[in-house]
């Protein structure tokens, strides 16, 4: 079915029923051949396996009826709806606080702050480019975004969580953006402050 799919010019295919079929260890089973081909599976899968299967590099989507099931739909519980959905894409998303960063005049005041943070919470200091007191808190050497520092959450995928924030309407500062060797999204911080910090979003 691959192999017929191919000879057509497509390279995304709907896998069904998933689970029952072999599931993730299928699919990267079958990755290795056809390398190029991008799977939708569907089928079994639930919110607790659901970032296992996106995790894969060859998985474009998933579905899901535990979101939206008839019995759901039937009885009219959209709320419901809409909050399995947002459960899902949460997981999905996985954004969690990765620190604060406090912006300073020079670089002997951000290393005496992040020295003085340290003792007070028996952290280790990392220095370079800023000064780290553990890995939560940066002190940068010189003011950068945001009024009084920055605010840095880390997403394990990135480029979907960019995606999903814009489609609610929220901008992003595109001249922030950094990127890796690979030429992926890094980092990117958002169009607008939150009490005098910068927010941004960082690959985990």
């Amino acid at each position: 079915e691959l192999e017929q799919c191919l000879q057509h010019g497509l390279d995304v295919v709907k896998f069904f029923p998933a689970e029952n079929c072999g599931g993730l260890k299928f699919i990267k089973a079958l990755s290795g051949p056809y390398a190029n081909v991008r799977f939708m599976p569907t089928g079994g899968i639930n919110l607790d396996i659901l970032t296992d299967y996106l995790s894969d590099p060859h998985i474009l989507a998933c579905g899901g009826t535990w979101m939206v099931s008839s019995a759901l739909i039937d009885s009219g519980e959209f709320a419901e709806i809409e909050r399995l959905s947002r459960n899902a894409v949460s997981a999905i998303l996985g954004i969690k606080l990765a620190h604060v960063g406090v912006n300073t005049e020079n670089e002997s005041e951000a290393r005496a702050a992040a020295n003085l943070v340290c003792s007070l919470f028996d952290l280790e200091l990392r220095d370079g480019a800023s000064v780290f007191a553990g890995t939560s808190v940066e002190f940068l050497k010189t003011p950068y975004l945001g009024r009084h520092g920055h605010i840095a959450f880390s997403t394990r995928d990135l480029d979907r969580a960019v995606a999903s924030f814009r489609r609610r309407g929220i901008s992003f500062n595109e001249e922030s953006a950094k990127y890796l060797a690979d030429g992926r999204l890094n980092a990117i911080y958002f169009a607008d402050e939150v009490a005098g910090f910068a927010v941004h979003l960082v690959r985990a």
